[in-house]
């Protein structure tokens, strides 16, 4: 089962996709290996269509019951006196109903987890943890847990230590533990265990970038991907301290600066749109009072974004801009200094100095820029 499945290049098939899925969800019987993915893509479904913070149950629906598969319902004994489960919305259901899959235990412990992790990849079930992993991301920005929040957080430990200690996946380690790091700050084995996955990746991207000098790099893929992995160990009052300095240096007021961010975010969009339309000149003239100004110290992602965005729509455009070349440098330079930024806003040193490994890395790679039409 692939859960690119409910991806489609139009509406109609996307639609198509999505019916599909359900479909199949409604014939499968517990026990099948895929259902974990399935109920992955189910989610992905509900996400796209805003029903997760939807009350649960339905009017005239059991709590336990799922309306579409009764098979996969969860166990009623699970909702029994003294201590009946508490959900609150349809994405607490698909959670529990998720680890249900695994245990028969409501409150399964930490132990108990890891056994079902070590002892039986988890059931045997297809994608299980990275579909926890899929729930916890969506979550974190949605924050449907209420009563369930705990125990999301307990299994993500367990899936981080599955995939850094079992099944070796590094790209979803990191991943995991991106996520504990946001959930629990707090906990500083967190940051830890992740800087220690992020010395074996950077080690692969620097194999990565060396075997790829001899291509022109696409600035804005790297700074996204260093955003990615380093954004979240940044310091937030060093980095907030750094950006006041830059709007005193370019004598802007917070509010001042709030709203051209506000702005500038709108214009991105539209930006967007005028590429897809193929509306290059349009596009190049609303996003070019959006620009980053010359000579800027800190550098935003957004600042990046801004200047990707134009440069495609100049290269597009009928007769490209004398200012081209410049912009060009300009989105190469501030590629680098964003990159090198996290070597002073990132807490950990040696985080710092991987940051500063990777950029001396792709620098050397520095040549006349060119940018990309699509």
């Amino acid at each position: 089962m692939d859960r690119d499945l409910i991806i489609g290049d139009t509406e109609e098939r996307k639609l198509e996709s999505q019916q599909m899925i359900r479909e199949i969800w409604r014939d499968v019987e517990r026990g099948d290996r895929h259902n974990a993915n399935l109920l992955g893509n189910i989610v992905g479904i509900e996400h796209q269509q805003k029903l997760l913070g939807d009350p649960w149950p339905s009017d005239g629906q059991e709590i336990y019951a799922d309306p579409d598969n009764p098979r996969l319902s969860l166990p009623q004994e699970w909702f029994a006196a003294p201590s009946p489960l508490g959900i609150a919305c349809r994405f607490e259901f698909r959670f529990r109903q998720l680890l249900s899959l695994v245990t028969e235990d409501a409150k399964p412990s930490a132990t108990e987890l890891f056994l079902i992790a070590g002892l039986t990849n988890w059931e045997g079930h297809e994608k299980f943890a990275e579909t926890i992993l899929s729930l916890a991301a969506i979550n974190l920005h949605g924050g449907y847990l209420r009563e369930s929040k705990a125990i999301l957080v307990e299994v993500l430990a367990v899936v981080a230590l599955y995939f850094e200690k079992m099944n070796l996946q590094g790209k979803n380690a990191l991943w995991a533990l991106r996520l504990l790091i946001e959930y629990a700050p707090e906990k500083h084995e967190y940051r830890f265990r992740y800087v220690q996955e992020l010395r074996k990746h950077t080690a692969l991207m620097e194999r990565e970038l060396k075997a790829r000098s001899a291509e022109q790099p696409n600035w804005i893929e790297l700074a996204r991907r260093m955003d990615y992995f380093f954004d979240v160990l940044v310091d937030s009052d060093q980095k907030a301290n750094r950006l006041a300095d830059e709007l005193m240096r370019r004598r802007l007021s917070p509010e001042q600066f709030f709203k051209q961010q506000t702005e500038r975010e709108k214009a991105l969009g539209l930006g967007r749109q005028r590429f897809q339309n193929k509306q290059f000149e349009v596009g190049m003239r609303d996003l070019g009072p959006h620009l980053p100004p010359p000579a800027i110290r800190f550098v935003l992602l957004d600042d990046l974004e801004c200047l990707d965005l134009w440069l495609r729509l100049a290269v597009n455009a009928d007769q490209r801009p004398r200012e081209f070349d410049v912009r060009a440098t300009q989105l190469r330079d501030l590629a680098c200094q964003y990159i090198r930024q996290f070597s002073f806003t990132v807490v950990e040193p040696e985080a710092q100095h991987l940051a500063l490994e990777l950029l001396n890395v792709i620098a050397p790679q520095q040549r006349s820029p060119q940018v990309a039409a699509d």
